[in-house]
This record gives C-alpha cells, structure tokens and sequence, in this order.
C-alpha cells in the first residue's frame, strides 16, 4: 500500500515540479521520466515483496539452526553478567546489613545501654573484610567478565562471518530480480 501510494506521489510529484518551475520539456520526455520512475518503483516493489515472502517462507526451525550458536553465545554473556552483577548486590546487601547492626550498635551505645564490645568489634571486622572482598570481587571478577566477553565477542564475529544465510537469501533475490 505504502510503495502503490509512493509512485502515484513520485509520478505527481515529477509533473508537479515541471509546471511549477516551467521547465521546457516536451510531453515526450516528462512521460518517459514518468514511466522510468513507474518502472523502478514496480521493480522495487517485485524485489522487496519476494524478499519479504522468501523470509516468511523460512521456517522459524531454520532461523534457530542458521543462528543458534550465535543465540547461544549471546545467551551466555547475558548470564555471566547476571552472575556477576547478582554476586555484587549479594555483597552489598551484606555490607549494608552489617552497616545497621554497627549502627545501631553506635545508637545504643549513645542512649548509655549497655552493649557486648566483643560484638561489636567481630561486627567491624567482618564489615571491613565483606568491605575488601567486595572491591577483590568487583576487580578480579570485572576483568574476568571483561576477558570473557571479549573472547565471545570474537567468536560470534567469527561466526556470523561463516554463516551464509543472508548471502543466500541475497542470492535468492538477486536470482528473481534478474
């Protein structure tokens, strides 16, 4: 519908500007342009619709087979970066905590309550240390992911440079048009 209204504006558009600007054409020319850009639009429109029934004529089974390693890989990146995000707010949901039990620790102390000092002080430590192996887990981690993602980012350009499904369906078209 889109392309059918494109040429009929194409069409009016070329006759258009040839009165606007008084350009001396003959008839014969003006409907020779005409019919030169009637015929590109209709070829387009042949190419690009068998394109389009090629690609619904592809069974999704056969996409998931061309592309399924690259899903694949994709996937995994997806998940080691989950893991590692997921194992960083884990830490940080530790830390936190132990930040309110050492505040309020502090608040009791203010009020003139009595606390376990030995408490308190394993509760420093353990901050200080959750603390540190915070900052190893996000450095050693990071790079790890990094290292990771590099190397499947390769692998998937290696791939996607091996499969041919869309040089096929290119030859397809190529085939239909000529």
């Amino acid at each position: 519908m889109a392309l059918a209204l494109g040429l009929v504006l194409a069409v009016g558009l070329v006759f258009a500007l040839a009165v606007i600007f008084r350009i001396p054409f003959s008839v014969e020319m003006l409907s020779g342009i005409a019919f030169l850009i009637t015929f590109t639009l209709i070829t387009m429109m042949l190419v690009l619709g068998k394109g389009k029934n090629t690609l619904n004529a592809e069974k999704k089974d056969k996409l998931e087979t061309y592309f399924d390693k690259e899903i694949k890989l994709n996937a995994d990146i997806r998940q080691k970066k989950y893991d590692y995000k997921q194992k960083l707010a884990n830490l940080k949901k530790e830390i936190k905590k132990l930040k309110k039990e050492l505040h309020s620790y502090e608040k009791r102390e203010k009020r003139g309550v009595s606390i376990d000092a030995e408490a308190k002080q394993n509760t420093q430590t353990q901050l200080e240390q959750l603390q540190e192996q915070y900052k190893t887990v996000k450095k050693v981690d990071g790079e790890e992911f990094k290292q990771f993602k590099i190397k499947t980012d390769k692998q998937i350009n290696e791939l996607s440079r091996k499969n041919l499904y869309f040089k096929d369906l290119y030859g397809k078209l190529i085939d239909f048009s000529v």
